[in-house]
């Protein structure tokens, strides 16, 4: 996988349109709504996709930022070295 989306629910519409995009230049993208199946450990599922993506890239939106979970995956996204690019909606 190449990119890992961070991002928060309330965000899913402008996700999945950069999500399209990136796959329109040839990128593999990892989002959780799609890239977790019903009745998988969620927490688990997130980890592993962060760890198989060699980008985590980080929406910053007001929503995302008050999002406990969000700096959750960002934190573990440092902790194992991964490259993150953070992306702002406007």
């Amino acid at each position: 996988m190449d990119v890992y989306i961070c991002y928060s629910r309330r965000d899913s519409n402008l996700v999945m349109h950069l999500s399209f995009f990136l796959g329109q230049m040839g990128l593999s993208t990892w989002v959780d709504a799609e890239g977790i199946r019903a009745g998988n450990d969620f927490w688990r599922s997130i980890r592993s996709g962060i760890l198989e993506s060699d980008i985590f890239l980080y929406m910053i939106t007001e929503q995302g930022l008050l999002s406990p979970y969000l700096h959750m995956e960002l934190l573990f996204a440092r902790q194992h070295g991964k490259r993150i690019i953070t992306v702002s909606e406007t």
